[in-house]
């Protein structure tokens, strides 16, 4: 009885331990998958809004390089000018944008409502089906993005359209101004993508053709997805924000969970693909952890939880970095810096901020000559002189796409920021001297002035920095320029020179006047130069100096050059006619004529269709022409061959040098009337009369005439005459003349 009594309790407690073996196994065990369950399903939700992340990061991506594109057409989209005019004008209108439109926008399309269509290069063509530019959802959203779509030749690489509306002046529909951009544009967003991730982005239009996908060859080919090797079947939408999920399978068989984000203004649909073998892999090491877990449950729980956060804090702080922070130069990006100096401003409305867009000049030829490596050191040097002036003067620094660069500033006002600005700007050129490419940085200035700026946004501020930085490119002294009222009323005027020079040529809107040059010695009249000016029906009489700078920019000044020859040549031969003295006239040679052989073929064709001596014709030419020196001489011998007088105007402004004048033996040194204006006022300093006797006495050495302009007192006129000066032109004896009143000055003075 006694055995069977312990046997019992032995029994009892092997019974009991094994119960309570079996307890705390199905305890642990139960705790341990409400614990790695927990801790997965975290995971999952944690990883899916990292990948929600990644997605929205491209979609605002493609959507900044939409509406950058949609900006652009705003540009061209010129209300004042579309609603009124005819469709031969408005195909004028694109032809004068092709040299002013991006290089990656292809070309400008205007398609009115009948379907009739031209491009800025002048093509013409007809639509059958108008439903693609003037569809329903068009007109009240004031901009539409196209499909994708390809020249079935392959002669052109795959584009998108973007159009605007275009209205008559009462508000109707009038046609659609658009924009032909290569799908291409959006590989730079995609380009960070790892190309052996199995995670892929997948870029598609309304019709399901792939604008960007990591299969190259499947851009496009063929149009519909349902065809290709990536198609998503059975697609099920479950909207959450502004993301959709939804599952599917390659036709291969294998799964992949979806995130798709659509694209604002467009129907584009951007997805984010995850093989379901991440998920599986995920939990199969979990299960494997579950194991270890039954053996030390609270340890191993402790360091998961540790390690699992940890790990959460670095892919969050890389992402972090990643997303922000541009990894090439290290400045925030310009997501970040419009984002924070937004908030900025309106948290701040009634302080003041100066706005600075800039950008290298000619940085592609810099990339294509020294290559992408060493282009990149010049972005990172000038990253980093930019990044110090924002530390010095706690300013915002963002970098955008390339070379531009985006930067704010507090001001107390726009004056003294300028002043500031100015100072730093020399600064930043004496850091970039250290460089050892040569590169030069353009700026654009916008301001927000507190009060009256309440509205603008931080985008808007810095399009307006860009304008004004835009339309400096030209300007080889100055490397900044500042958005006003007056900057934008001098871009439409230009535009109005250009629109308007063909048909002011025909019309005889430009005419000649006439300024006497007189002998210092003799006070006797000796000669005139012939000045062209624009008599504009909307504009009224306008000066050269608002017209010929464009003309020079965009090449009409050659041709304005012989109608005011011409002109000059009909007013000799009706005074030589009528018995009427004249005087040598001189005409200005443009520094745009390239080949000297050309320029005197046509110049002499002209002149000897009149009987004019030639002595009675001088040239003024530029040595800053687009000729060079050997060039330059061609055509002085040519000309004094003919028996014309060669006067080389501008010398000593900089312009000229003293090799280029001992290769090219002009007859008479012409000074600006720069010279003459005096740093104490009306009065010449000696500094300034020392400098001038040099210069005419450099041209009696030389045995040259010298001529000095802009002559307006007679303080000016009889020190010249004290330094032997030969001639002289200015406002002292006369305003340029029209040619009526410059026969009777000459009459009078002869």
């Amino acid at each position: 009885m006694k055995y069977r009594k312990y046997i019992s309790s032995g029994l009892i407690r092997t019974i009991n331990y094994i119960l309570m073996f079996v307890f705390l196994v199905i305890t642990m065990t139960g705790m341990t998958n409400a614990v790695m369950n927990r801790l997965m399903k975290k995971s999952e939700e944690t990883n899916y809004e990292s990948y929600k992340n990644i997605l929205k990061g491209y979609t605002k991506a493609v959507n900044v390089k939409l509406q950058s594109y949609k900006n652009i057409v705003d540009i061209f989209n010129y209300e004042p000018l579309l609603s009124t005019a005819s469709s031969s004008e408005i195909q004028k209108y694109l032809a004068s944008c092709i040299n002013k439109r991006p290089s990656d926008i292809l070309c400008l399309i205007y398609v009115d409502k009948d379907g009739n269509g031209f491009t800025d290069a002048g093509r013409t063509f007809h639509l059958d089906e108008k439903n693609y530019y003037f569809n329903d959802d068009f007109a009240p959203q004031r901009y539409y993005i196209g499909d994708a779509s390809q020249d079935p030749n392959g002669h052109y690489p795959p584009v998108f359209t973007i159009m605007e509306p275009v209205y008559d002046e009462k508000r109707n529909l009038k046609g659609s101004l658009c924009a032909i951009i290569p799908i291409s544009i959006f590989n730079s967003i995609f380009e960070s993508q790892n190309s052996e991730s199995s995670i892929l982005v997948t870029l598609q239009d309304s019709s399901k053709r792939f604008i960007y996908t990591k299969n190259k060859n499947m851009l496009m080919h063929p149009p519909v997805i349902k065809d290709s090797d990536y198609t998503v079947y059975e697609k099920q939408y479950i909207r959450n924000e502004e993301i959709f999920s939804l599952s599917g399978k390659l036709l291969d068989g294998r799964e992949f969970d979806f995130l798709v984000s659509d694209i604002a203004n467009a129907k584009w649909l951007i997805a984010l693909s995850i093989p379901h073998e991440i998920r599986k892999t995920f939990q199969n090491q979990m299960r494997l952890t579950k194991i270890g877990i039954l053996f030390s449950i609270v340890f191993l729980i402790g360091v998961m939880i540790i390690a699992n956060s940890k790990i959460q804090k670095i892919i969050t702080r890389k992402q972090l970095i990643e997303a922000n922070f541009d990894p090439l130069t290290g400045v925030p990006t310009i997501d970040y810096f419009e984002k924070h100096a937004g908030k900025h401003i309106k948290k701040h409305k009634n302080l003041k901020y100066m706005i600075v867009e800039c950008d290298i000049k000619n940085f592609k030829f810099i990339n294509q000559k020294y290559g992408k490596n060493r282009a990149d050191e010049v972005l990172v040097l000038f990253g980093h002189i930019l990044n110090a002036g924002c530390n010095e003067f706690k300013g915002w620094l963002g970098r955008g796409y390339a070379d531009h660069f985006s930067m704010m500033f507090r001001i107390n006002s726009p004056e003294h920021a300028l002043e500031k600005f100015e100072v730093q700007l020399a600064e930043f050129n004496e850091k970039i001297k250290a460089c050892e490419i040569a590169f030069f940085p353009s700026f654009g200035i916008s301001f927000y002035k507190g009060k009256e700026s309440i509205g603008e946004s931080i985008q808007s501020l810095i399009g307006q920095a860009t304008f004004a930085k835009n339309s400096n490119k030209n300007n080889l002294v100055q490397n900044y320029a500042v958005y006003d009222s007056k900057l934008v009323e001098q871009v439409e005027e230009e535009l109005y020179f250009e629109e308007n020079m063909k048909t002011a040529l025909e019309k005889g809107e430009f005419f000649v006047m006439y300024q006497p040059k007189l002998d210092l010695t003799t006070e006797k009249l000796c000669g005139a130069e012939a000045l062209v000016r624009w008599n504009s029906p909307k504009l009224g009489l306008v000066g050269p100096d608002r017209f010929i700078p464009v003309f020079e920019k965009n090449g009409f000044i050659t041709k304005l050059d012989f109608y005011v020859y011409e002109q000059v040549f009909i007013f000799l031969q009706n005074c030589i006619d009528n018995n009427i003295p004249t005087v040598r006239i001189s005409l200005n040679m443009s520094r745009k004529h390239a080949d000297s052989k050309q320029f005197m073929k046509k110049f002499l064709e002209l002149f000897h269709k009149y009987s004019i001596p030639a002595d009675l014709l001088e040239i003024e030419i530029l040595e800053r022409s687009v000729m060079d020196s050997v060039d330059l001489t061609t055509i002085v011998d040519m000309l004094h061959k003919e028996g014309f007088s060669v006067a080389m105007d501008d010398f000593g402004s900089g312009e000229s040098s003293l090799n280029m004048l001992t290769k090219i033996p002009v007859d008479v040194l012409k000074f600006d009337r720069e010279f003459l204006l005096s740093k104490e006022g009306q009065h010449l300093d000696e500094s300034t009369k020392k400098f001038i006797k040099t210069l005419v006495n450099l041209g009696k050495n030389l045995n040259k005439l010298t001529l000095f302009e802009g002559v307006e007192t007679e303080e000016q006129r009889d020190f010249l005459k004290s330094i032997k000066c030969d001639l002289a032109q200015g406002f002292l004896y006369s305003r340029p003349l029209y040619d009526g009143d410059f026969v009777n000055f000459v009459k009078r003075n002869y």
